[in-house]
């Protein structure tokens, strides 16, 4: 177990155990009947394992040459463990909940094999794609609708934001290469029920369209290679997809539950206003102080279309109500 689950159930476990102590401290105090609760705060950690398939990946056979095909393989060291958070408040004497997450995903060295035929020539080479990161944060508000004793169902909305940098080797530093802010709504629905006192059953799902800039860092230069991007103002990045979440919960204190869980976010990523062209020079010479260029440019231009980008895992969480 490496350091950051082992940090994340031991700040879990005891933030957990000041909570219940306070609880069961002011009820020894008290000793009185017990009042119902008009309200709750809920801080949910997850110990997340998401599989990443990014935009790059499923393009990266898109649009082959004339007379060409391509296949991909299974994409390579696409996995990572995250701690997400979700912070929620719940008013249950008016009905409606609040609700914050945010997570940070990131790929270093994401690879597949690609099997290319040409006639009758057949080449099988593995692509490396650069390093991707992606973040999401997103705010709820939603309205409960009790159905009964053991389901309730919740109907809301909200905001969401998305951010990706795609990283590349720009004067021998790891600065960006691109970078989208997009961020727009989303409708959400949430149903729970509960299977006896302390085990809950959730799903949830949440429709989301976000829209934003993309920032380009160029030129893009390594030590044979010279890119210089041109028209790339006014160019945006579009979001359009879903997220969903599975979870079984038990509680087994009186403020603190468990969580099992599967969540899957799909989305369809495209390019608007995409008028790029491309000045490459493939005999630059760079050492890290000199730089030179030689023989003639070529020019490009880069077809960009839509195609999807998938986060998929399990996940195991703890809960403190408060």
């Amino acid at each position: 177990m490496n350091f950051r689950v082992s940090y994340f159930w031991v700040v879990l476990f005891l933030f957990g155990w000041c909570v219940c102590s306070l609880y069961g401290e002011e009820n020894g105090v008290e000793n009185t009947v017990k009042k119902e609760k008009t309200s709750s705060f809920e801080l949910l950690l997850k110990r997340q394992t998401y599989d990443f398939a990014p935009y790059e990946y499923t393009s990266l056979t898109k649009n082959p040459p004339p007379n060409q095909t391509s296949n991909t393989g299974k994409l390579s060291q696409n996995s990572k463990v995250l701690i997400p958070f979700v912070f929620s408040y719940e008013n249950y004497k008016k009905n409606y909940r609040l609700e914050i997450s945010y997570f940070e995903m990131e790929i270093v060295n994401p690879n597949s094999l690609v099997l290319r035929t040409d006639g009758n020539q057949i080449s099988m080479t593995r692509e490396y794609l650069k390093p991707v990161t992606r973040s999401e944060l997103k705010a709820n508000a939603y309205l409960k609708f009790p159905f009964g004793k053991d389901w309730n169902f919740y109907s809301g909305g909200g905001i969401r934001n998305i951010n990706k940098y795609k990283y590349g080797n720009y004067l021998g530093e790891g600065a960006f290469q691109e970078y989208f802010f997009t961020y727009g709504p989303q409708l959400s629905i949430k149903s729970v029920y509960s299977i006896t006192s302390e085990i809950q059953f959730s799903v949830g799902l949440d429709g989301f369209y976000t829209q934003g800039n993309r920032f380009v860092k160029d030129p893009i230069l390594n030590s044979q290679t010279f890119t210089l991007p041109i028209d790339t103002a006014g160019t945006e990045g579009i979001y359009r997809g879903y997220e969903l979440d599975l979870s079984l919960s038990y509680r087994f204190a009186e403020n603190f539950k468990f969580y099992i869980g599967y969540n899957r976010i799909e989305s369809k990523f495209s390019y608007l206003h995409f008028h790029q062209i491309n000045v490459n020079y493939s005999n630059s010479q760079w050492n890290g102080n000199d730089f030179s260029l030689s023989g003639f440019p070529s020019i490009s231009k880069p077809i960009q279309s839509g195609n999807f980008e998938t986060l998929k895992g399990f996940y195991l969480g703890g809960s403190v109500h408060f």
